[in-house]
């Protein structure tokens, strides 16, 4: 949260809160499944939007899906 708060700063007002997203970062379905409701409250609590990886849910770890 605090990276994300030097960025907004940096970017001096072009930027809302309610215009980041923030999402896990896992790269399989249970971490995901962990990381997920902590990073969702986070948002909620600092304006910002979450966003899960589709991606790792549908298929967790397989690439070239």
């Amino acid at each position: 949260i605090e990276e994300v708060k030097d960025v907004l700063a940096q970017l001096g007002g072009a930027c809302r809160t309610e215009q980041v997203f923030l999402m896990p970062q896992a790269q399989t379905r249970k971490q995901h499944n962990q990381l997920g409701p902590h990073i969702a409250q986070m948002c909620l609590k600092k304006g910002f939007r979450y966003c899960p990886r589709l991606q790792i849910e549908l298929w967790d770890n397989q690439r070239k899906r």
